[in-house]
């Protein structure tokens, strides 16, 4: 799959702005995914993701479509984290208008290759979540013609270890001089959205530090002026 050439709404994205944010929507209520994506600002550089969470309580088929609708043209990521059925599970992501699906990075290479044939257009993200080699995962995914790698600190983790998406700065800015698109994720506040995108993240992830806030329309807007500082701007 290496050097294939998609068309690629979040590939676009990153060329056209230089980053984004992407807002994880955690929810398991449909609704209050649907409230939190309307407060989102209409900025090109935000991104809207239907979170696990969600997918698994209200399913693709209606949370998708749904979200479409209330993110006003944003780019819809379906975060299914998808282990294997690549083809099937991309398939009904993209039927329901997603623009990007996850697959783990502990899938089979051919659960890759199903999902990025199966893409019809979307990005497939490769999720560090579970990854113990990350680095060599950034050369595997540039070999499987894999959009986005996204490295990942989970919600356990977090609780565990204390760790955030921050502290994985330094393996971004080496997976950034590889050559791939970087997004990061975990436990990340709006204020960390500079320092990391200087280092080469080309998308951050935010869920709680936005969806949680007590305004969290303000909240995405200072994550957007990161973004600005950090020279990320639409031409």
């Amino acid at each position: 799959m290496e050097g294939a050439s998609r068309e690629s709404r979040i590939k676009t994205l990153i060329e056209e702005c230089g980053g984004a944010i992407q807002v994880a929507l955690d929810f398991t209520e449909l609704w209050e995914a649907l409230r939190l994506a309307s407060l989102m600002p209409s900025d090109p550089r935000v991104i809207i993701e239907a979170g696990t969470p969600l997918i698994k309580s209200v399913g693709v088929r209606d949370a998708i479509p749904a979200l479409k609708g209330a993110a006003g043209g944003r780019p819809l990521v379906a975060d299914t984290k998808t282990v294997d059925a690549g083809s099937v599970e991309a398939t009904l992501a993209a039927e329901a208008g997603a623009d990007a699906i996850s697959v783990l990075s502990a899938a089979h290479d051919s659960t890759f290759k199903e999902a990025v044939e199966a893409s019809r257009g979307m990005s497939v993200y490769m999720d560090l979540i579970t990854s113990s080699k990350p680095l060599d995962d950034v050369e595997r995914a540039k070999r499987l013609g894999v959009d986005v790698v996204l490295f990942h600190v989970g919600i356990d983790v977090q609780r565990a270890l204390g760790l955030t998406g921050k502290d994985l700065a330094d393996m971004v800015k080496r997976a950034s001089d590889a050559g791939v698109i970087v997004a990061v994720a975990g436990g990340i506040k709006p204020r960390e959205v500079e320092s990391l995108v200087s280092k080469g993240a080309s998308i951050v992830v935010i869920g709680g530090g936005i969806t949680k806030a007590s305004n969290p329309r303000e909240a995405a807007l200072k994550a957007l002026e990161g973004l600005e500082r950090a020279g990320a701007k639409c031409r």
